[in-house]
C-alpha cells in the first residue's frame, strides 16, 4: 500500500511532467521552424552562389578567357 506521502509526491510529479509537456512540445515545434527556416537560407545563399558562378564563368567564356569547363 502506498503511503499519502508517497502517493501525494508521485502525484505531484505527474503534474509536473503534465505542465512540463505542452512546454517541451512547443520547444520542439519552434526548434524545428527554426531549423527549417536556416536550411531554406542556406540554399538560397547556395543557390545564389551556383548562379553568380555560373555569371562569371559565362562572363570570361565570352571574353576568351575561360581556362576551366564544367564539362571536363
Amino acid at each position: 500500500m502506498v503511503s499519502a506521502y508517497g502517493h501525494d509526491a508521485l502525484q505531484a510529479q505527474l503534474n509536473k511532467e503534465r505542465d512540463l509537456r505542452p512546454k517541451g512540445s512547443q520547444a520542439l515545434d519552434e526548434y524545428r521552424r527554426r531549423a527549417e527556416a536556416a536550411l531554406s537560407a542556406e540554399q538560397s545563399d547556395n543557390d545564389r552562389m551556383e548562379q553568380q558562378i555560373a555569371d562569371y564563368e559565362a562572363k570570361l567564356a565570352d571574353a576568351n578567357r575561360c581556362r576551366y569547363s564544367r564539362s571536363s
